[in-house]
């Protein structure tokens, strides 16, 4: 599972950039954050948001 990235001197990227998907506390914005029960569709729905970020990832590090 790819957990950080690390890239440098690519495109507009002159200096290392590091993309962290470790899982951490989010302590700000907490009112856009959606408490779910522990359940299977929760799993579900933390697949999905990580496929999209890593998808949002590729897709800005490429243009």
């Amino acid at each position: 599972m790819l957990i950080q990235f690390n890239f440098k001197n690519y495109k507009s990227f002159r200096d290392e950039v590091s993309l962290d998907l470790s899982a951490t506390k989010i302590t700000e914005h907490e009112n856009h954050v959606v408490n779910i029960a522990r359940t299977s569709k929760r799993r579900q729905i933390n697949k999905i948001a990580l496929r999209k970020a890593v998808l949002f990832s590729i897709q800005y590090i490429h243009s």
